[in-house]
């Protein structure tokens, strides 16, 4: 199969499009710029969420399926939530016809969400499923893995710092989600097993974000002091 991943540079592009390859299938990996990339049986393309739906139909030519990860993080003189919705509408309007169309999304994107990435996200999910159809949207908790991503920067800052400020106690629920457990949602996607729709995907049960960090620092064999 042939598949397209936007933003597949970044920490979950990355360990996908890995994934996806020693599966055998065919990968066109979206970045920002192809030139920089260099790795075999992987074609890098140009994609950013400023494509219109033209472009977005010339970076998907000739695939299978989407996975859409890329996301315009927030910045000054950029409207960072304008761009990821109107930039994911083009991209899935571009990608109508195809087979299979995954969109990554957080359990964090709820109607009571505080968070800008939250909020962003939870905006693009109405938009998809009031204006499209045959989307599998995937809601993650916190990826884990041994490099990079949110988990790896909680490890460096523990790692570093024998003091860690808990905000909000450190109560809130964390579900996490083991990356190989991640890829193997995807595969029962491109196999027709899993129907089209929103799923959750994390532990069926949370970890309080305090507990999250004293597992981090016993693995790392290193002690810490929370502050609550």
């Amino acid at each position: 199969m042939k598949i397209a991943i936007t933003g597949a540079n970044g920490y979950l592009g990355r360990l996908i499009t890995a994934h996806l390859t020693t599966q055998g299938h065919d990968i066109v990996a979206g970045v920002r710029d192809p030139k920089k990339e260099n790795k075999k049986n992987i074609i890098f393309k140009e994609f950013n969420l400023n494509f219109n739906q033209e472009q977005c139909a010339n970076f998907i030519k000739d695939c299978d399926a989407i996975i859409h990860l890329a996301y315009q993080k927030k910045q000054k003189e950029i409207n960072a939530r304008a761009v990821n919705l109107e930039g994911t509408i083009n991209l899935f309007n571009a990608a109508k016809n195809l087979k299979y169309k995954i969109h990554f999304s957080t359990m964090s994107a709820h109607n009571e969400a505080i968070s800008d990435y939250g909020i962003s996200k939870l905006e693009i999910e109405k938009e998809l499923a009031d204006k499209l159809e045959g989307i599998h949207i995937l809601k993650c908790g916190l990826v884990l893995s041994n490099t990079g991503g949110l988990y790896g920067e909680l490890k460096k800052i523990i790692n570093k710092a024998p003091i860690i400020p808990a905000i909000a106690g450190g109560n809130q629920p964390i579900h996490t989600l083991y990356y190989q457990d991640l890829n193997l949602c995807i595969d029962k996607i491109l196999s027709g097993e899993v129907e089209k729709g929103n799923y959750l995907c994390g532990e069926k049960e949370s970890i309080k974000m305090k507990e999250l960090y004293l597992k981090i620092a016993e693995s790392l064999n290193k002690k810490i002091i929370l502050l609550t």
